[in-house]
């Protein structure tokens, strides 16, 4: 998110669509990372009940990609270009240590 806010300083094009093309694959990857292991926690942590939790997941995923366009909007024309992405970058540093401490009780040890 923070990438794609420096795009904001950059006035030519030179610059500006490796910049976004960089942006997007960090973007890209992150949520591959992420999905890829919040997958695969689901059955550890929630074992008895495995297709429910993933059809919440996949409801919530549905609902941010409904809310999120209107949620940048409105955060948009609150305060600017940078505003969305400082607001949900913020919020993802945020959480995110959360969500570690939270899931690390839940990693097993090798025998």
């Amino acid at each position: 998110m923070f990438v794609f806010a420096t795009t904001y300083w950059i006035y030519t094009p030179g610059p500006l669509i490796p910049t976004g093309i960089c942006a997007r694959m960090l973007s890209g990857m992150g949520a591959a990372f992420f999905v890829t292991a919040f997958y695969a926690y689901v059955p550890i942590i929630y074992p008895n009940k495995i297709e429910k939790m993933i059809g919440i997941c996949e409801l919530s995923a549905g609902i941010g990609f409904l809310f999120g366009p209107i949620a940048g909007s409105f955060l948009y024309n609150l305060g600017g270009y940078l505003t969305p992405f400082f607001t949900f970058g913020g919020t993802t540093m945020v959480i995110t240590p959360i969500i570690y401490v939270y899931l690390s009780k839940f990693n097993r040890k090798a025998p």
